[in-house]
């Protein structure tokens, strides 16, 4: 019996998926259309009736990741009232979701990091900053509550929460595994915020 041919959406996502696992293991100029098509067990030929290019790719598994990551990360700030609880969830949920995804940083850091206006970027930078504007909030509510020190300087903060994150997730990958970012992520993050509260 033939195979059933699989829906374009569904392509889709497994090219994303593809392009995050293999960001793991290649640099970012190693992500190319034949890779990628071999990493799924695609020709060539099969994989550009989903897209129009290699930046096509890119950009849709930049997509995949801002989609999961920041549900991800709404649910968590959801759950917990207290500012202080919810920014430590946050940032538990970013560390668990690059664990298991350790290509994330590398091909977000990739994106940012090259020249020209292209949509996988305005993607990365899109997210970095939706990112920001989840984080901005619960630093602010902190301040305010007396939960953390009123002289935080709340967009610094948001910016070091979130490349320390990215920093442990690149160490792992150096590493060769995520045994390291799991045992050391969230004793990291706690010195983190433990800076962040107010002395007594």
């Amino acid at each position: 019996m033939p195979a059933v041919p699989m829906p374009s959406d569904q392509r889709r996502q497994r090219a994303a998926e593809s392009v995050v696992a293999l960001a793991a293991e290649r640099a970012h100029s190693q992500l190319t259309a034949a890779a990628i098509a071999g990493h799924m067990g695609l020709s060539h030929t099969a994989l550009f009736k989903h897209f129009a290019s290699r930046d096509a790719m890119l950009a849709a598994a930049i997509d995949w990741i801002g989609e999961r990551l920041l549900a991800r990360i709404d649910l968590a700030i959801s759950q917990h009232p207290d500012p202080a609880d919810a920014l430590e969830a946050v940032l538990l949920t970013h560390l668990h979701f690059v664990a298991k995804h350790p290509g994330i940083p590398k091909l977000l850091g990739g994106e940012l990091q090259r020249g020209g206006d292209r949509p996988a970027k305005r993607l990365a930078i899109a997210l970095q900053a939706s990112y920001h504007a989840r984080l901005r909030p619960l630093l602010e509510r902190g301040k305010t509550s007396g939960r953390f020190h009123p002289e935080l300087d709340v967009a610094a903060a948001a910016v070091t929460f979130t490349g320390v994150v990215d920093a442990l997730a690149l160490q792992s990958g150096l590493a060769g595994g995520s045994d390291r970012i799991r045992l050391q992520g969230p004793g990291v993050i706690s010195i983190l915020l433990r800076g962040l509260r107010r002395s007594p």
